[in-house]
């Protein structure tokens, strides 16, 4: 369920929430930190492309969705197609 950020204290409260992800553009992804810790949330998964900083006892795991696709892929790289360069030979 997707709702407003004006209910997150409320959601968090009722469903004992503790964890959180975050994926926010990089503009919104301190103030949305601070909004999720200040409603209880001990840890945080980010996947938003900066530093956020949030107190001793919050814990903060930074993900870089780029490198994880590049990740999968590589390992992928044998069942994925080939497609045809553009100078008409395939890779």
């Amino acid at each position: 369920t997707v709702e407003p950020l004006g209910a997150l204290r409320r959601r968090v409260g009722e469903e004992h929430v503790v964890i959180a992800i975050l994926a926010v553009p990089d503009f919104s992804a301190q103030s949305v930190a601070d909004e999720l810790v200040s409603a209880g949330i001990r840890a945080i998964l980010n996947y938003s492309p900066v530093t956020i900083q949030v107190p001793e006892d919050v814990r903060v795991v930074g993900i870089d969705p780029v490198a994880a696709l590049q990740t999968l892929t590589y390992y992928l790289a044998p069942e994925l197609p080939h497609f045809p360069r553009r100078n008409g030979t395939s890779s």
